[in-house]
């Protein structure tokens, strides 16, 4: 496809006031296509959570964990049957589809012309943020974003408003992800600035109505927390520190002072008066997206805000960064619409192919990691002796075919083992130390994994020639 055409495609998506399928759909599909490579596979906590944990097990662990409503356990316990292909395709879907919500949201925005829709749209939809997404543990963040920007349509919707309470119930099932609680902050606000801007409503009544949408949250959370808490490690694990909690009020108060400082100085009005608000505005959607991560102690430097954007980061963390895309979406918008038109189509592709060519590196490393995760499987099978294996050292020498340059988890391992034939009681370790003299020794089994492979040779053989040398070593008891 020429440039020609590929523009031609950008002037007649932003001349209509439907979502851009013809741009977005491909550059996603080109984005994350290497998911479809990979749909069998687990990485990180799904090795536990999914692979060694019973369903009965799973279930006790969930309820442990997040307490309250069951909405994870039912949805993937017992009706996905924690299957990885489910989930990695549902997965795919349902960050396509969260665009599509956040666009006809943004429709109802007036300050938001349809070139910038479109724009916006389409960054959401390959910003490189949030790639843990291809964790089955990570899937409930998922869906719960969906179901909120669905719940946040309904309440703003104009052809909605016989049926806009039914939007309660689905803020509650997605307040399953704790950070959307404070994020809730943003309907309550479009919904309150709807009543306002409407001449002909009656302000006073509905004001009384929309602004009882604010106690949700916080109802919801002590109902929560009082009715069935997490068990008291994860109680304190979702528990903000005081240092968190006044560092997340202090970016809230300062972007909401940016917000009210532009509404004094720009007319709510269509074109350029609009720049300044949404600029503002933005910085409010990041602000509150990251609110109770910086609450709980994360996103508190700028390595964490920016490490999607580096392809050999470890990006496990990322999930801290899930509510973070509409609000970069909205800025990155905002500066194309503030160009002139000349240079505004150049700075539109060169982002969005900057975002795609880091997608593509990042699904390559996942595609890669799950290829090495099956050869070393099929390799721990052919030895004979793997059921008698009860401490195993592995040495990982093969680290270039980690995604993301992560470290593969004792556990990981582990289950792998026992997917290839070995004990369920068998326990890994990464590192050995020498025993001091007091200590008590014991045999274990030293597996070096290596390959001589690159990346590069790896993907046109479609294999990184895993070898793994088994000794044996002593280990401190």
């Amino acid at each position: 496809m020429s440039m020609y055409e590929v523009s031609k495609i950008y002037e007649n998506s932003v001349s209509s006031d439907r979502f851009p399928w013809k741009i977005g759909i491909p550059l996603y599909v080109l984005s994350y296509g290497f998911m479809f490579g990979f749909l069998d596979s687990y990485f990180w906590d799904d090795w536990y959570v999914n692979v060694k944990l019973s369903v009965s097990e799973a279930h006790s662990y969930w309820k442990d964990n997040l307490g309250f409503f069951p909405t994870n356990r039912f949805v993937e316990v017992s009706l996905l049957g924690r299957n990885p292909v489910i989930f990695h395709l549902l997965t795919f879907v349902i960050f396509m589809l969260i665009p599509v919500v956040a666009f006809n949201i943004a429709k109802q925005l007036k300050l938001m012309t349809q070139e910038q829709r479109v724009i916006f749209a389409v960054f959401l939809l390959v910003l490189p943020i949030n790639s843990a997404r291809v964790s089955m543990a990570c899937f409930r963040l998922s869906y719960s974003l969906l179901l909120f920007l669905c719940a946040w349509l309904l309440l703003i919707h104009p052809r909605m408003k016989k049926v806009k309470y039914l939007s309660a119930p689905l803020f509650i099932v997605s307040f399953l992800a704790q950070s959307l609680i404070p994020f809730f902050v943003l309907p309550c606000l479009h919904s309150a600035y709807q009543t306002y801007s409407d001449a002909k409503s009656k302000p006073i009544i509905k004001a009384m109505a929309r602004f009882s949408y604010f106690f949700i949250a916080p109802v919801y959370l002590l109902i929560a927390w009082i009715f069935s808490p997490p068990v008291d490690s994860r109680r304190e694990y979702y528990t903000p520190g005081a240092s968190g909690i006044i560092r997340a009020i202090i970016v809230l108060i300062v972007v909401m002072l940016l917000m009210v400082r532009s509404l004094q100085k720009s007319k709510i009005a269509k074109g350029d008066n609009a720049i300044p608000i949404l600029y503002s505005l933005s910085l409010v959607a990041i602000g509150f997206g990251a609110a109770a991560y910086i609450a709980s102690g994360r996103l508190v430097d700028i390595s964490e805000w920016m490490m999607n954007f580096v392809p050999r980061a470890s990006d496990w963390e990322s999930r801290h960064q899930l509510l973070l895309g509409i609000g970069i979406s909205l800025f990155f918008s905002t500066l194309a619409i503030s160009m002139q038109q000349n240079y505004r189509k150049r700075f539109f592709f060169g982002i969005i192919s900057i975002c795609v060519i880091l997608n593509v590196s990042m699904m390559q490393g996942y595609f890669l990691d799950a290829k090495k995760q099956n050869e070393a499987i099929e390799i721990f099978s052919e030895f004979e002796d793997i059921s008698s294996w009860n401490s195993v050292v592995v040495i990982d020498e093969a680290v270039v075919y980690n995604a993301r340059n992560r470290k593969v988890r004792s556990y990981e391992w582990e289950q792998m083992i026992v997917e290839a034939g070995g004990s369920k009681n068998v326990s890994v370790v990464t590192s050995t130390y020498p025993c001091t003299t007091t200590a008590n020794s014991k045999n274990a089994v030293l597996l070096l994994v290596e390959s001589s492979r690159g990346r590069f040779t790896s993907m046109i053989k479609n294999g990184v020639g895993l070898r793994i040398t088994k000794s044996s070593v002593l280990v401190c008891e």
